[in-house]
């Protein structure tokens, strides 16, 4: 997945096949494949499953955005404090756990900061949730305790989740079942960026045949990186700048 473009990348070469904004289309803010179909959320938080003949989309169940702000209202007791109209929902990652046959996601809720004219990361705000992929229902697995930016998701093969977050730049590996989380490797240690230590919009995958995890890696926001980690050694290796 490249500039919204749905990529084959084999090393340091990629072809796009298709751009998933054309026409009326909703851009794709995440992509995944389960039992040989792919799925993606679009940009209003719709889960769609994709046609690989012509491209086409099916919609599946609905939009899942005022489900994700209500129920983080009433999880962490703001009901009433704020309105769902203070807050954006939008899905960052997406990775298919085979172990347990589930669709994962990572999803975040931020709050409009009217100082800043922007909306913000926070407390409880990032979760990992798991659809149902024939109705598009969701529910929350596993919420993170702080108001990290988290991004890009991988699964193996045994079910363990990783993911990055940016508050330090660490890949994890997390078990959803007891909630214990490891360190992986640190990116900022690999001298990734460029003059700006801001990364943004990362797209994991775990590649069972190699046993890597695949990563796309935003610098600047305009600097894509294709890179593999060894999950077991922390090694990893700059595959290609992508453009």
């Amino acid at each position: 997945r490249t500039d919204m473009g749905w990529s084959a990348i084999s090393r340091a070469d990629y072809t796009v096949v298709t751009n998933l904004t054309e026409g009326e289309e909703m851009g794709v803010s995440a992509i995944a494949v389960a039992d040989g179909v792919v799925y993606g959320y679009d940009m209003n938080n719709q889960l769609f499953s994709l046609d690989l003949g012509d491209f086409s989309r099916t919609a599946i169940g609905e939009s899942i955005s005022d489900f994700a702000i209500e129920e983080y209202l009433y999880y962490s007791g703001m009901t009433g404090v704020y309105e769902p109209s203070d807050f954006r929902f939008e899905v960052r990652d997406m990775a298919y756990d085979p172990a347990d046959e589930l669709m994962l996601f990572i999803g975040t809720v931020q709050l409009y900061n009217a100082a800043a004219g922007e909306y913000s990361e926070i407390t409880g705000g990032n979760s990992i949730y798991a659809v149902d992929l024939e109705t598009g229902e969701v529910f929350v697995l596993y919420t993170f305790e702080d108001n990290d930016y988290i991004f890009g998701l991988a699964v193996d093969q045994e079910g363990g989740v990783y993911f990055y977050s940016t508050f330090n730049d660490y890949i994890y590996k997390l078990d959803l079942y007891t909630g214990l989380s490891t360190q992986i490797i640190s990116l900022q240690s690999q001298s990734l960026y460029g003059t700006s230590d801001e990364g943004v919009r990362e797209a994991m995958y775990f590649d069972e045949l190699t046993g890597l995890i695949y990563m796309t890696f935003t610098s600047n926001g305009r600097m894509y990186r294709m890179l593999s980690i060894d999950p077991t050694t922390g090694a990893l290796t700059i595959l290609s700048d992508i453009g």
